[in-house]
This record gives structure tokens, sequence and C-alpha cells, in this order.
């Protein structure tokens, strides 16, 4: 547990924007972001996308609740994250009980290979104010076409982290947080459905949750794909 803190404090030192956060999820905002699982009860099989894993501090709880039949994928984009869950995890009961159910992604969200289907609940851990609308919304539009009408999706940001971002800093990071703030409070209006806060997080946090998703419109056109000689490619693990 300490190993996975430090590697985890040593990530967000060395990508900090990819990371977005220095220490892991704490246990209870994790049991707000699982709450849909707890609450289905095993009733009908689920399907779960854990976006942003980490070092697993959300998916010891997720694999703690997960039903018989239902099924996680665990999309990460760092590869001594995956390596980390795969230890982890190793001789966890919770994670042997649903091993064959349990895939493992080594890609950004927007990789994800188009034949994972869709999912009922999403549960995410992108640091979105570290990143620009345009990128947001490329991430918003992916996850619209990994759900259905049903589809629930909770995260979590940094309390008043959006509003500090649009006063003590440079005026390029101040546009760019105020055009998120924009992005978010439009986005919020539809598909916002329950909001939570948790202060016992080592930094408190706002845990949405949000519906509708799979109608979701990007509000601005979107960038094209950046082009390479090779082609981005999604490590299936």
């Amino acid at each position: 547990m300490l190993r996975d803190r430090i590697l985890f404090l040593i990530e967000g030192i060395r990508e900090i924007r990819a990371t977005g956060a220095l220490f892991p999820t704490s246990r209870w905002a994790s049991k707000i972001l699982i709450s849909p699982i707890v609450q289905n009860s095993g009733s009908r099989a689920l399907r779960i996308l854990e976006i942003g894993p980490g070092t697993g501090a959300v998916t010891v709880h997720i694999l703690k609740h997960m039903g018989p039949q239902d099924t996680l994928h665990l999309c990460e984009m760092n590869s001594r994250f995956i390596k980390t869950l795969k230890s982890r995890f190793a001789r966890n009961v919770d994670f042997k009980r649903n091993e064959d159910r349990i895939s493992f992604f080594n890609c950004p969200i927007q990789d994800l290979p188009h034949d994972c289907g869709q999912f009922d609940l999403i549960v995410c851990a992108i640091p979105f104010n570290n990143l620009s609308v345009p990128i947001v919304q490329q991430v918003f539009s992916r996850i619209a076409s990994l759900s259905h009408q049903g589809t629930e999706m909770t995260y979590y940001e940094y309390m008043w982290l959006r509003s500090l971002g649009t006063i003590f800093t440079t005026d390029e990071h101040r546009r760019r947080a105020k055009e998120l703030d924009r992005f978010f409070k439009q986005l919020f209006n539809r598909h916002l459905s329950q909001k939570s806060i948790e202060y016992r997080n080592l930094s408190p946090v706002y845990i949405y949750q949000l519906s509708g998703l799979h109608e979701f419109v990007p509000q601005v056109v979107l960038p094209p794909p950046a082009t390479s000689e090779e082609p981005t490619l999604c490590n299936v693990l």
C-alpha cells in the first residue's frame, strides 16, 4: 500500500498534467464514486468502465462490490500504473473472483477499441482541469459513444480548483480555466444528476454523477486528431 502511494506521488510529480493529483483517491470518495454498483446490489449484470484507475484506489472498491456477472474494463494510459495494478491485485481475493471478467487497456480513452461496446457505469479520474476544452470534448465524445440511455458516469474534481485557475495564474491559464468553466456549466445543465462533496479526501473533492451522455453534443467544432507516421495503438493486456 505504501509502495503504491509512493509510486503515485512519483508519477504525479513526473506527469502532473496527465495524473492530475499527487495522492490516490480516499476510500470515502471512492465509495461515492462506485455507489451505483452498490445500489445495483447484483440485481442486473453491469458493464463497468474505469478510466484512469492509477494504482487502484477506486478499483479495489469496484472489485469488492462486483456481482457474479459484472464485467470491468480498466483503461489506463500510464504503463507503470498498469504494471502496478496487475501486481497489486495478483493475490487480491476479489480480483481472483472476477478475474475472467476483467480486461486491461493501456491507452487514452480516445483510443479504447470500438468493439468494447457500451457500458452501464463509467468511473472516471481524468484531470479535466489540466486539459484544453477541445481535448475535454474529445474525451466526452468518446464517452458518449461508450454510453447508452441508462449509462451513468461518476467523476471528481478538487474543490475550487477551476475557480482558482481563473485568478492565481497566467493569462493563458486564466483563459483556459474560463473556457473550461463555461463548458462544464453547460454540461451540468444537461447531464448533472447528482453532486456530492467529500471533505475527508486529502484535498476535498466534488463528486459528480452524470447521465444522458449518449446525447452529448460538442459545443464547438473539434480539431482533427493528431496524425503521425505510426498509428496510435491501444495495448490490450
